[in-house]
């Protein structure tokens, strides 16, 4: 039981990294497009499930 335990907080500590990763990574780009953010560069990293 201990083993699953270990496994299921691994999968969780990954998947947290991951996030992380994608979150950098995407505030890399609008920080790296330019000074000013307009609305549609906004809108266009908003998921299609949030339009």
């Amino acid at each position: 039981m201990a083993n699953v335990n270990w496994a299921v907080v691994l999968v969780l500590v990954i998947r947290l990294i991951l996030e992380g990763m994608e979150a950098a990574e995407a505030a890399d780009r609008v920080a790296g497009s330019s000074n000013m953010i307009s609305s549609e560069k906004i809108l266009s990293l908003l998921p299609d499930r949030y339009l």
